[in-house]
């Protein structure tokens, strides 16, 4: 890049490119890919769309809206903008509007800066998601390695770099992700502090080692999924979009009956209502029980505790999506309730020895499978992340058909399905206290295991929850002997 157009663009970005060689890099602007600019109705008016927002921008020179519309066919240089505009009178007013326009379209998100090989190959490309600013460091780091806070995903043939602290993310070249990775980037290639620059501006290039706490806390995987899910401005299509709605039809909320099914007996509600402990008793006494009766429940109880807390209480299908959705005990983001509840029976006078799918709408348990390997590994898995010395009485699965709630929603669907899960604890904790019985959520379970089971792809189907039951040995009145 010329010494004019480092000048030129520092005007407009408020950046010192002095020490940026881009002597084999071209750094251009580009519109965002997700973006469109064109000339609008009124021939004095450029036309800005975005996947959020459209607004037409009053320029009333034609010559700015010719050039910064230029920025739709292909990445420029500023400084080539500049001199365009400049042409003939009035070249200093449209300066400094169309500097004014260029740093209005980065304060949204919809210009991206853009490194070209001399060839005209895009190496990297700074660029964003939402209304969002994509604002480039001020200057180009001399040191140091990319974060390893970075999550790199591939699509089109190109690696798109982010983490879960910036909205900017930077999309490579392969050639370029390989020398990066390897370590190389800054000693091995003569557009290394180019790309550098935009890495630190995207907050994924570490000059030293971050010792802090708040860096050595989170894993990778966590805080990029936690800015996705939680941060709506920085994308494209947050929320209930219907984005699969076009292409699938979406999943029914009824699953078909297995071949052997068992009917739960219905307790009375109105018998509860008047011998149920008070909410503010049932809420004082809850406690996570690890140590259980040899006594199995009744399939009276079991029955009652899973009416109580995650049967269907309506289903309505809405015309105009064709979607179900349904009324439970628990709330659910959209009423999708994507949410279901296996039993993993260790066998018992009550209950046969199996894997058991509570059919909500049915009040019913579905036999999913009774091969003696496949449940005995599901038993095994749910004492030992209980931590118990036997089996308990019954585990509880929590499993989500993710389908239903991605159909919906994006970036924030699998956020969503963790906090139905949340939910849905509490509530078996609840219903529990009030029965007598003692549950214990998990912090986890191998859904490998229940995939294993089932035959169910986990892309389909997976396990988010889970939980152990049974008639409690002792419960503990302090809070502190257990979670």
């Amino acid at each position: 890049m010329s010494t004019t157009t480092s000048t030129t663009t520092s005007a407009v970005h408020g950046t010192d490119n002095s020490t940026a060689p881009y002597a084999v890099a071209r750094h251009l602007l580009a519109v965002r890919q997700s973006c469109r600019l064109a000339v609008g109705q009124d021939p004095g008016t450029l036309s800005v769309t975005t996947p959020l927002w459209a607004q037409p921008i009053r320029l009333g020179d034609p010559a700015v809206i010719d050039a910064v519309q230029s920025l739709q066919a292909e990445p420029r240089e500023l400084s080539e903008l500049m001199l365009e505009v400049t042409r003939g009178s009035g070249g200093m007013t449209r300066a400094g509007l169309l500097q004014a326009v260029i740093g209005k379209l980065q304060q949204v998100g919809v210009l991206d800066h853009v490194l070209l090989d001399p060839d005209g190959a895009e190496l990297a490309r700074l660029t964003g998601k939402g209304p969002l600013p994509v604002t480039l460091a001020r200057t180009a780091p001399e040191t140091g390695r990319l974060s390893p806070l970075a999550v790199i995903t591939v699509e089109d043939g190109r690696a798109t770099i982010q983490s879960g602290l910036s909205h900017l993310q930077v999309v490579l070249d392969p050639s370029v992700l390989a020398v990066l990775v390897g370590g190389g980037l800054l000693d091995q290639s003569a557009y290394g502090s180019a790309v550098a620059r935009f890495l630190e501006s995207a907050a994924l290039w570490e000059v030293e080692p971050a010792t802090d706490r708040e860096h050595r806390q989170w894993s990778a995987a966590e805080l990029w999924v936690h800015r996705l899910s939680h941060e709506s401005g920085s994308s494209d299509a947050y929320g209930g979009t219907y984005h699969l709605g076009e292409d699938f039809e979406p999943l029914d909320y009824v699953r078909e009956a297995a071949e052997r099914s068992l009917e739960l007996p219905t307790p009375d509600l109105a018998a509860l209502r008047a011998s149920d402990l008070p909410l503010a008793d049932v809420v004082e006494r809850r406690r996570s029980i690890r140590d259980f009766t040899t006594e199995h429940p009744s399939l009276a109880e079991l029955g009652e505790l899973l009416f109580r807390t995650c049967r269907s209480r309506g289903i309505f299908r809405e015309p105009e999506r064709g979607v179900d959705v349904v009324d439970r005990p628990y709330p659910s983001g959209g009423s999708m309730h994507e949410l279901d509840v296996y039993v993993v029976a260790p066998g018992s006078p009550h209950l046969e020895r199996g894997l058991w799918r509570y059919a909500p709408d049915r009040h019913a348990l579905d036999l999913v499978t009774d091969e003696e390997a496949q449940v005995a590994v599901l038993v095994n898995d749910l004492q030992q992340a209980a931590t118990l010395d036997q089996p308990a009485p019954f585990g509880l699965l929590i499993t989500a058909r993710f389908g239903r709630l991605m159909w919906k929603y994006q970036t924030m669907a699998y956020a969503l399905i963790l906090k139905h899960v949340g939910v849905l604890y509490q509530t078996f904790y609840l219903n529990a206290t009030a029965m007598g019985l003692g549950v214990c959520g998990l912090g986890g379970a191998a859904t490998s295991h229940f995939a294993t089971a089932t035959g169910i792809s986990p892309l389909a189907e997976g396990v988010v929850g889970g939980l152990v039951a049974g008639h409690p040995g002792s419960v503990p009145e302090s809070p502190w002997s257990t979670s």
